[in-house]
């Protein structure tokens, strides 16, 4: 009860000081249980901040910072042991950032720095989850995490960007709402890009997304869903220009990977349904398209673009098919449908 009692007191004082050391500045916390930690730091004259951090049980920490910002925001709520949560907004307006943790085991990080007007959101339930954010130098930045399981693991970069927003649901997706999922991974970087969008959707067990855009231009996105188990898909964009890419896959043991190298105003659509369809794609240059819908067992597809103003289809039904086009030059077209088991076609342009 002692330590307790000791630890309100502590909160209550950093809050009273963060107030006077900057006019118009709020902090609130509340602990329960024996060994937990808290701290509220807002401080180098900056007005309108607002902190509050609630934890109930054991070994929990929390750390709040804010400081030379505007209208900053921050709450953290934790239940259960031995959760971690840290939010650090420095030098920006009107920055939000929300963590919520419920389970064992559970870690959380945001760091806001040099934006105007970034929200981060962040909510984990279940046991051994873990997350990192970070928004760095950039307007009007939007990030928000959800996941429902145990064991999931999450990271997402913004820096320098403008208009960008990233979002990563594990355990629902948009079209399907919530399910019971654990063990999914999701990993999302942005860098140096103009209104870039990157949304991951994870539904099922085991499942991996990897999505990187690099130096890109104006209005970038990258996109993917993935509903079933032990599914994986890869999306690189480096700098690209106006470069798109969709990735949508249901069933079991798919994988996906898209590389998008020095490519303008290009676009790539994946669609997998069944067990076990493999597609690669790799363009780079100018104007280019492809698309991929593969729906059965063990399909496989390869698709290899560069030039300019190329297009390219595959469609496979049924089981163990394989399709390949490699086109390079400029103005090619190549499309492929097969239907059945064990076919095999190619399309090689020059």
């Amino acid at each position: 009860m002692k330590k307790l009692t000791l630890s309100l007191a502590i909160a209550a004082i950093t809050a009273s000081s963060s107030v006077a050391m900057a006019a118009g500045n709020s902090g609130y916390q509340t602990q329960y249980g024996n060994g937990n930690t808290a701290l509220i730091d807002q401080t180098t004259g900056s007005t309108n901040n607002y902190a509050s951090q609630y934890q109930s049980g054991n070994n929990n920490d929390a750390t709040t910072t804010q400081e030379e910002a505007d209208s900053n925001s921050a709450s953290q709520s934790q239940y259960g042991d031995d959760n971690v949560a840290t939010a650090d907004q420095y030098e920006a307006d009107q920055n939000y950032v929300s963590q919520y943790q419920s389970g064992t085991g559970n870690g959380a990080d945001s760091d806001q720095e040099y934006e105007l007007s970034s929200i981060a959101y962040q909510s984990q339930y279940g046991s051994g989850n873990a997350s990192y954010n970070q928004q760095f130098g950039g307007q009007d930045n939007y990030t928000s995490l959800y996941q429902y399981g145990d064991g999931n693991s999450n990271a997402n970069y913004q820096s320098y960007s403008l208009n960008s927003s990233t979002r990563v649901w594990q355990g629902y997706t948009t079209d399907g709402g919530y399910a019971y999922s654990s063990n999914n991974a999701a990993t999302a970087y942005q860098d140096g890009q103009d209104a870039s969008d990157i949304l991951i959707e994870q539904a099922g067990d085991n499942n991996i997304a990897a999505t990187w855009q690099y130096y890109s231009g104006s209005a970038n996105e990258a996109s993917t869903t993935q509903v079933g188990n032990a599914n994986t898909a890869t999306t690189y964009q480096y700098y690209t220009v106006g470069s798109t890419v969709d990735v949508d896959q249901t069933g079991d043991n798919h994988n996906s990977y898209v590389l998008q190298d020095v490519t303008t105003t290009s676009q790539v659509d994946v669609d997998q349904l069944g067990d076990g369809n493999i597609s690669d794609v790799y363009q780079t240059g100018t104007d280019l398209a492809a698309t991929v819908y593969q729906d059965g067992v063990g399909n496989d597809s390869d698709i290899d673009q560069s030039g300019s103003l190329h297009q390219a289809y595959v469609t496979q039904y049924g089981t163990t098919n394989m399709a390949t086009i490699a086109q390079t030059t400029s103005g090619n077209y190549g499309s492929i449908y097969q239907n059945g088991t064990s076919n095999m076609a190619t399309i090689l342009q020059n």
